[in-house]
């Protein structure tokens, strides 16, 4: 195979893959993501896990406002979780801000990391 389709298929497949890193990652709705694929414009449908994440939150703001953003990480850590799942779980929150107040909590010993996973700390 000639060198010039090689490289034109290796950006073919880089550009699928890094689709797929965004579908994974970002919090936009799964299935305007896939329709916006294609070429269209979608709406949220409001059935996928990062709407019903958007929803809770939003419910949350309407019904319960949490404290704050470290009250909803501990009790998202009721059972070990890795930070994607964390930052997916705050939808509407500023990655850097996550992971600041992420540092904060392992430096006052609130969490604990095992290099994967975050989980809360055993209170004793």
């Amino acid at each position: 195979m000639k060198p010039e389709v090689l490289k034109i298929r290796k950006e073919v497949a880089l550009e699928k893959f890094s689709f797929v890193v965004d579908y994974l990652t970002q919090s936009i709705c799964r299935s305007a993501q896939l329709v916006s694929y294609f070429g269209q414009k979608g709406e949220d449908c409001g059935i996928c896990d990062v709407c019903k994440t958007k929803n809770k939150v939003n419910n949350a703001d309407q019904h319960e406002k949490p404290k704050s953003i470290q009250e909803v990480i501990l009790n998202f850590l009721s059972e070990p979780r890795s930070f994607l799942e964390i930052k997916m779980n705050l939808a509407q929150a500023d990655e850097t801000k996550i992971r600041e107040l992420m540092f904060e909590m392992l430096d006052n010993r609130l969490i604990e990391f095992d290099g994967k996973l975050y989980k809360k700390k055993d209170r004793k």
